[in-house]
């Protein structure tokens, strides 16, 4: 009765459970504070760490032991779901049942806690071994840490011992079964539990690591300094790391002794470190470590007396870094792990291969036994007792550590952040490449594209510097580029290489300062823009990008409108442009520029001018006709104007009397009473001139005045007047103005600028700014303000600004501007025109632009040059250098009249110096008393010859002996002058050939640095001069003459015509050209030769040979097209002209040797002149003779041109060339009728052998088999034909040596042809480098076509028999299958949502993977798919995958910015990142693919990704075996999460478990079957739990495995499942 209402009471339980399930399945979302059980999961993983039978024992004694030992690394921790809350672990209990091996448990275990960070934050966790079960329990328990861990895992290392009866000496395959139960309890409101199972077997045969093994935990290095060794070899870099070794002993019994030694070439250590904690938990108070050197003797003992820093630390220095590290570790008692913290340098002589040090490692375990010695002289049994050292245990290892490519960086800074549209912004970009440490890459050839916001409408470079870089780098090109996003963009190229690094944290690296004028479109919006800087290296082959924030202002509040008024009664064609503020007169063929400027900035407030400003009436002409032109500009100034010109002297006055100079008063503004002016101009066809005049404008008289003034003009071209037109400003008086004045400054290269502001209103104003900018050449190093020096405060380089907080009425300020002229392009000459403008502005004053400052100075430049008289020298052969020095810049007389600075050489050490001659300038001073009577201090210069002998180095301070200079003399060079100076050395005694390098260095403060460079070959002690080479160098094809395929040629405006150049001879190395127009405006070019008309009038189209400079002319009329051709229309009998030509084919195909004619048509048919010239693009691949016959000579795509005569007029054809050779077998234009010359005296032989090269190495060796019964045939090549013999083509085979011969052939010129098995074989190296003649293979594959059937053949290169032939041999490999294998995976996924938070999933190689989205953040979100593509190499010879192809699926977005290596083209992404990698054989590599998905409703769903091998290449040209595995797919499923939390239906479940057990164990009195109900209550409540909230019956279930319960009488078996919620103590589970 009692069983019955038992069972009665539990089904009303479970009904009552699924119901309640049901009902709150709704409220249970509301709760937040416990954790989501279907969203959190458990994860736990084992992984086998090491496995050794290990026996250290030794007959007669008691030391060492003997066993096994297994240990297993263990990770555990808890996964949250996307979007699921963090809540902190308060307990990890974990429940391990330990492998057996055989019926043996562990007999002893030790726990390592690595980490608890997931639990408690880094404690050590709790264990304890039950050894009668094979149980070890492992608790982590957590206090008070809350820190958001959710990605950390618990971590141990566990490490079971096993007795000596599990050990064999011979490996054994074992299997290691591990088992373990993992619970989580966290600290949310219920301190809910979660739990999970984890079984894995591991199986083992052979040793897995080592009882006490090593780790490495490395800073990252880089190899900057290792590739910058290695390009120049006096580098001496020294790239420091530091380095923790980790020894982990997993048995402290396994010796009384434990060695451990480290070693690696070229890598020493400085320094050790060592916390003496933690060696004191490993070795306890008797044991020690003692660090010894590369001997074996003790440097130090570390024990628990030994003295440690504040921090517990002990460190031990090696004064003489050794390649060793060398540890023994005494007594030790616990199992652990040592942390040594070394300090290591890899040395500039290192020779690091595949970016790796490796480092060996050793690990001894030593026993110290004790003998007796019996003493036999004295036979008595008096024996001493020795200790003896015997290596018990030996472990042997080696660790790579990764050396990380260094990364090209480039820093940039703007001098000006915020632009604006309503004016010219001047902007300094400072592009600093970062070479002050390892990690940043030197640079080669870099190329620097700056790309503009899309705003920026127009772009002007003013200069570009290169700084701090000692003329490595030089600019090859500067230009104006579209970007591939349409923006406006700045490439700069840049060539050179850097070898050296810049280590100054000041500097950083070399500059490169770009000085722009940027203007903004007009109708913008106010935003936030970017500057984009991508840059390339040559050194990492990477392109790096890189965005500058810029503010972009709006600044037009309406339209400009119309600054000139223009009176339209010219007689010639009068207009204003607009975009460029300047007004267009042309009459007669000449173009009259006219613009009003303030300096170089356009006058561009409304027309508006203010008094006493000086602005320029710019005046540009431009003759567009085909003859000479006089022009006259006749300029008439208003009242409201002053001419005025500006004094322009040199700067100083030289008195000759006595000999010295003064300074001149200079560029001061003279006024002139002139009211008109006259410009003229002498103009050449398509000529342009320039020329100004400056006006000032005058005082109004009173305030709040405004006028109106007229400039009115006239043209004469050619004496012809023009009518009058005038240009209208509106000029007006002002409260505020500025003037700038120039002086020379104390030195040569200092100038000083004062700027006075005035105030001419009766009021006080407030907040007027100053702005002072001069030539990007000039560098502002102080300011005074008011006669107080300022700080430099918003100096900018050349620039400055500066707020005026109040500007008293009636006074003013003024400011004195002092620089240098810095960074001048010496390429310009010696004369440089620095120029200087002030401006004030502010809300409360008119804008006010001062007079422009424009001075001439001069920079002091030094020429240097060296040349030797021997570029090569044995030993004792002397060598002299020539230095040229001159003195090309200018002095300045009143500072100086010579340029001085110093020339150093350090000779190269492989040379003995012996003396340097040179002539010289000794300066002298003199006194004497100038025209003011005050003493002046004169320098006279002497000039003298002097010789040295440099033969003893004489070490200066600061130097050591490798770079001290063996000449360091101070020069004197007056302008104009040169020194030349000659140095002899001799070269020294050499065990090997070397090349060297003698650098010369001309230095000092008024010049710029300068070096030559001169190499020489120095041979060593026993060189011997080899024989002559009877086979001269190829000489180079220089170009000889260039001509065009028309003379003249006549067409229209917006009419194209091609001209096409041809070079002679053919075969010229260099066929560059450059084509140019003599007036662009009427006829422009392109660098193909491509005319277009642009307007009426001549001009002469050049075509110029890069190599050479051969030109060659074409004049070309151009005609409007409405005007009428003055020739009247032909009369019948008249010549017809040809409008047209073309071919009867666009395109054709041949072989190589195979011909095809082309036809051209002209048009009309009855043109007279049907003369034609056919030409090609590319001689090397196709040629084409005067008739159209078109003949393939190379594999490759080619054009053939056909032009007319009359008109030049062209047409193309596109001829595509195979790589199949075609052979006439029978040539019908040679004969051989003629035997005159076949007497035997001109007959010769041709023989060779064939054989397999089994070693690949292309050398024939005496065992390689040879390769019988090959067909070979005879080409001659002469006759383009085969030989033949009795009317048959002459053949012959291999025989069993692999030989063959033809005999009684006549001299001549041979190709040997060889039939062979292609399907099984390929030919080896030809005639590799190394291997003798007598040796090597002389046959190449080609594809070949002989009366029409096309095959594979061995081909010889044509051979001269003059004589006999011997050794022309052919070797082939066997054929190896190419297989490459392409895997796709998804590897990380990144969800963020609009709100701007990211969670991010990491996969382990998944092909599918799901992810879901709470349907409340789906809109907006984005996800972020991170694919692995994985190409490994199956087949038999190492290939390349040359081209990887993806398919972006739709709805799916590709970003260049996250995929560097990857492009797009029509739907699909394509990376060649992997075509200059090769494969070996077994190896993969890795490529990574990063696409995103904008989520809304309609996008879940699943996303399908393939990827495929598009070209894969090898050095043997097979083809991939198996391309069904070239293709492969990665799967991703985005679905949409309800967010149910169904947490109060758990609470009420586990309570009504808790009460049906309770009554069930009170009812039943037999524990067994207790338990038993109790387990099948809880499985059925579970199971009504899961399927209440939600879980699909079966979902992610693992695989039931039945076993049984040991210890527990019953026969009733548990699945897996079951076990997954219980766990019985105490027992273990049948295997």
């Amino acid at each position: 009765m009692r069983k019955k209402v038992c069972s009665i009471f539990l089904l009303v339980i479970l009904l009552l459970n699924s119901s309640l399930s049901i009902v709150i399945a709704e409220a249970v979302d509301a709760i937040k504070e416990n954790i989501n059980k279907d969203k959190t999961k458990v994860v736990a993983e084992f992984n086998l760490t090491k496995y050794e039978n290990f026996d250290t024992t030794t007959k007669d004694s008691d030391t060492g032991s003997k066993g096994v030992l297994a240990q297993f690394n263990f990770k555990t921790g808890v996964k949250f779901a996307e979007g699921e809350e963090y809540q902190p672990i308060k307990k990890t209990s974990i429940n391990v049942d330990l492998p057996w091996i055989g019926e043996y448990k562990p007999e002893r275990v030790e726990v390592i806690t690595k980490s608890t960070k997931a639990t408690n934050g880094g404690k050590t966790a709790k264990y304890e071994y039950h050894s009668s079960t094979g149980i070890l329990e492992i608790i982590a328990e957590n206090e008070d840490y809350a820190e958001n861990v959710a990605d950390a895992r618990d971590e141990y290392e566990i490490i079971c011992i096993y007795k000596s009866e599990c050990y064999v000496a011979e490996d054994e395959a074992r299997n290691l079964r591990i088992r373990a139960n993992v619970e989580e309890t966290f600290k949310d409101k219920d301190e809910t539990k979660l739990v999970t199972n984890v079984d894995q077997n591991f199986d083992v045969k052979e040793k897995v690591s080592g009882v006490v093994s090593v780790e490495h935990q490395t800073d990252d290095i880089y190899d900057g300094y290792i590739k910058a060794n290695e390009r120049n070899p006096e580098n001496k870099y020294e790239t420091t790391f530091k380095e923790t070794a980790k020894i982990m002993i997993s048995n402290k019994d396994i010796a009384q002794k434990i060695e451990v030694k480290e070693s690696s070439k070229d890598v020493v250590y400085t320094d050790s470190t060592i916390d003496k904690a933690q060696v004191q938990e490993v070795l306890g108070e008797n044991g020690s470590i003692d660090v010894l050197d590369a001997e074996g003797k003790t440097l130090i003992a570390i024990n628990k007396d030994t003295e440690a820093d504040e921090n517990g630390k002990i460190k031990v220095t090696y004064t003489d870094r050794p390649e060793i590290f060398f540890l023994r570790l005494n007594n030790v008692e616990k199992e652990g792990i040592i942390e040594v913290e070394n300090s290591r340098i890899i040395l500039p002589t290192a020779i690091i291969e595949n970016n790796a040090i490796i480092t060996d490692v050793s690990v001894n375990g030593i026993n110290t036994i004790k003998t007796k010695n019996v003493d036999t002289e004295k036979k008595e049994n008096s024996a001493k007792e020795i200790e003896e050292d015997f290596i018990k245990y030996e472990y042997n290892d080696k660790i790579t550590t990764e050396i990380k490519q260094a990364i090209s960086t480039i820093e940039t800074k703007l001098s000006n952040d915020s632009w604006v549209n309503n004016t010219t912004n001047d902007v300094v970009i400072t592009e600093t490449l970062k070479t002050d440490g390892p990690q940043n890459s030197l640079f080669k050839n870099p190329i620097i594209n700056i790309e503009m916001p899309a705003e920026v409408s127009k772009i002007e470079i003013q200069s570009i510097d290169i700084l701090y870089d000692n003329e490595i780098f030089k600019i090859v090109s500067k230009s104006i580029k579209t970007s591939e996003r349409g923006n406006k963009m700045v490439s700069i190229q840049m060539e050179g290489c850097q070898t050296v690094y810049n280590e100054s944290k000041t500097i950083g690296g070399t500059s490169v300062r770009v000085s722009l004028k940027i203007k903004l479109q007009k109708n913008m919006d106010n935003r936030i823009g970017s500057v984009r800087n991508k840059y390339s290296n040559e050194i990492t082959n990477t392109i790096e990008t890189k965005d500058i924030d810029v503010t972009l202002n709006n600044k037009i509040v309406d339209v400009i409108p119309t600054i000139y008024s223009i009176q339209r009664n010219s007689t010639g064609t009068v207009k204003y442009d607009q975009d460029n503020k300047k007004v267009v007169f042309n009459q007669n063929a000449v173009v009259t520029e006219i613009s009003e400027t303030l300096g170089d900035i356009p006058v561009d407030n409304n027309g508006i001018l203010y008094e006493r400003q000086i602005f320029q009436q710019r005046i540009k002409t431009t003759n567009t006709s085909n003859v000479k032109k006089t022009v006259s500009v006749i300029i008439n100034i208003p009242d409201e104007y002053t001419y005025v010109i500006k004094t322009d002297d040199d700067g100083t006055i030289y008195h000759p009397e006595k000999d010295y100079y003064d300074l001149s008063v200079r560029y001061e503004y003279v006024e002139k009473n002139d009211k008109q002016i006259t410009l003229d101009f002498e103009l050449e066809p398509g000529e342009t001139k320039t020329d100004f005049i400056e006006l000032k404008v005058n005082d109004l008289g009173a305030k709040n005045i405004q006028k109106t003034a007229n400039i009115s003009y006239m043209s004469k071209v050619d004496g012809a007047e023009s009518k009058e037109f005038s240009i209208q400003n509106i000029v007006k008086s002002t409260k505020v103005v500025v003037e700038l004045k120039p002086a020379i400054g104390n030195t040569r290269r200092e100038w000083v600028f004062a700027a006075t502001v005035m105030n001419f209103s009766d009021e006080d104003i407030e907040n007027v700014k100053f702005a002072f900018e001069a030539s990007d050449f000039f560098d502002i190093k102080n300011v005074m303000i008011n006669d107080e020096e300022n700080t430099l405060n918003n100096v900018s380089g050349n620039s400055w600004t500066y707020n005026i907080d109040k500007l008293s009425k009636n006074s003013g300020q003024y400011f004195v501007i002092t620089g240098e002229i810095e960074n001048f392009d010496e390429s310009n000459g010696c004369v440089y025109e620095l120029k200087g403008m002030s401006t004030v502005y502010g809300n409360n004053v008119e804008t006010y632009v001062s007079n422009e400052v424009r001075v001439k100075g001069y920079v002091e430049i030094i020429d240097l040059d060296m040349t030797a008289d021997k570029n090569e020298l044995k030993m004792d052969e002397e060598i002299t250098y020539t230095v040229n020095i001159k003195n090309v810049g200018k002095t300045w007389g009143y500072f100086a009249t010579y340029t001085d600075f110093n020339i150093k050489d350090v000779i190269p050490r492989e040379l003995q110096p012996i003396s340097i001659s040179y002539n010289n300038y000794d300066v002298n001073i003199e006194t004497i008393q100038d025209d003011n009577g005050s003493d002046r201090e004169i320098p006279r210069l002497t000039e003298v010859n002097k010789t040295e002998d440099i033969s003893t180095l004489i070490i200066p301070e600061g130097y050591d002996e490798e770079d001290a200079p063996n000449v360091d003399v101070q020069m004197a060079i007056p302008q104009g002058k040169a020194i030349t100076m000659k140095i002899k050395a001799k070269a020294k005694m050499l065990t090997e050939t070397k090349e060297v390098t003698n650098t010369i260095t001309a230095e000092g403060y008024w010049i710029r640095k300068k070096q030559a460079s001169v190499n020489t070959k120095i041979y060593k002690y026993d060189y011997e001069e080899p024989d002559p080479d009877p086979t001269p160098e190829p000489q180079p094809v220089n170009v000889t003459d260039v001509k065009l395929n028309v003379n003249t040629l006549k067409i229209k405006v917006n009419e194209k015509a091609q001209l096409t150049a041809i070079i002679e001879p053919q075969n010229a190395d260099n066929k560059n050209m450059i084509w140019s127009s003599s007036n662009s405006r009427i006829v422009d070019v392109n660098n193909s030769g491509m005319v277009t008309g642009l307007a009426e009038g001549t001009s002469t189209i050049t075509v110029t040979t890069e190599d050479g400079g051969k030109t060659a002319r074409c004049e070309v009329i151009v005609t409007e097209n409405s005007q009428v051709d003055p020739t009247p229309d032909p009369e019948p009998g008249d010549d017809i002209r040809v409008t047209g030509i073309k071919l009867d084919t666009n395109s054709i195909k041949l072989d190589v040797g195979e011909k095809k004619k082309l036809t051209a048509i002209i048009e009309p048919d009855n043109a007279k002149n049907k003369n034609i010239t056919w030409s090609t693009m590319d001689s090397d691949i196709a040629i084409v003779d005067n008739d159209g016959n078109v003949t393939g000579i190379a594999k490759g795509t080619t054009t053939i041109m056909v032009t007319t005569e009359d008109g030049g007029k062209v047409a193309t054809c596109e001829v595509t060339v195979n790589d199949t050779q075609v052979i006439n077998p029978d040539n019908p234009k040679t004969d051989d009728s003629d035997n005159s010359s076949n007497t035997e005296k001109n007959k010769i032989s041709i023989s060779g052998i064939a054989w397999i090269d089994e070693n690949e190495d292309g050398k024939r060796m005496t065992d390689e088999k040879a390769y019988s019964d090959m067909t070979v045939m005879l080409y001659d090549y002469k006759k383009d034909k085969f030989v033949r013999e009795n009317n048959e083509i002459l053949k012959t085979k291999t025989n069993a040596q692999g030989e063959y011969r033809f005999e009684n052939i006549e001299k001549g010129q041979y190709i040997v042809l060889f039939l062979y098995d292609t399907e099984n074989y390929s030919l080896t190296i030809y005639q590799k480098e190394g291997v003798i003649e007598t040796k090597n293979s002389d046959a190449v594959t080609k594809n070949i076509a002989i009366n029409g059937e096309k095959m594979t053949a061995g081909l010889t290169n044509i051979l001269t028999a003059n004589g006999d032939l011997e050794n022309i041999d052919i070797g082939l490999v066997e054929n190896k299958t190419f297989d490459l294998e392409l895997q796709k995976y998804v590897s990380q996924i990144t969800v963020q949502t609009k709100d701007g938070k990211t969670k991010t999933y990491d996969y382990d190689n998944k092909q599918f993977a799901k992810i879901e989205i709470n349907s409340k953040k789906l809109s907006g979100a984005t996800v972020i798919i991170k694919y692995k593509i994985v190409v490994a190499n199956k087949g038999e010879i190492t290939g390349k995958a040359a081209q990887i192809i993806d398919k972006l699926p739709e709805g799916m977005q590709f970003k260049s910015e996250l995929n560097n290596s990857w492009y797009e083209n029509n739907g699909n992404l394509y990376t060649n990142s992997l075509s200059k990698e090769e494969i070996n054989i077994g190896e993969s590599k890795e490529i990574e693919l990063v696409l995103t998905k904008n989520l809304s409703g309609s996008s879940v769903g699943t996303v399908l990704n393939v990827a495929t091998i598009g070209i894969s290449s090898n050095d043997k040209a097979v083809e991939d075996e198996n391309v069904t595995n070239n293709t492969s797919q990665a799967q991703v499923i985005i679905a949409i999460s309800t967010g149910l939390v169904k947490k109060i239906g758990l609470t009420i479940s586990i309570l009504i478990v808790l009460i049906g057990l309770a009554i069930l164990i009170w009812k039943n009195r037999k524990i067994l079957k207790s338990v038993m109900f109790i387990v099948i209550l809880f499985i059925c409540v579970f199971g009504n739990m899961q399927q209440a909230f939600g879980a699909t019956p079966g979902a992610n279930k693992p695989a039931s495995k039945i076993f049984k319960i040991r210890g527990v009488d019953t026969d009733v078996e548990y699945s897996h499942d079951d076990v997954n919620h219980i766990y019985i103590y105490g027992t273990t589970a049948e295997r």
